[in-house]
């Protein structure tokens, strides 16, 4: 996690892929690359936008899913 107490720092634009990658395979690695062409795409503001990558352990599906034993 990365927290600022820089205004600077927390308007800097970034382009952020959101999921349970559970490895680097060919999947994520396209979508990965995704985040650099929407970068690239930003024009001058490349230079200055942050690429990140959020990962969930466990899946978010844990905290969402019914199930019968809650109680």
């Amino acid at each position: 996690m990365w927290v600022t107490s820089s205004l600077e720092s927390a308007l800097t634009p970034t382009v952020v892929a959101l999921g349970n990658f559970d490895g680097v395979h060919q999947g994520h690695c396209q979508v990965i690359q995704t985040l650099f062409a929407a970068r690239q795409s930003m024009g001058q503001l490349d230079q200055q936008c942050q690429v990140s990558v959020v990962a969930f352990d466990p899946h978010p599906q844990a905290f969402f899913r019914v199930s019968s034993n809650r109680y």
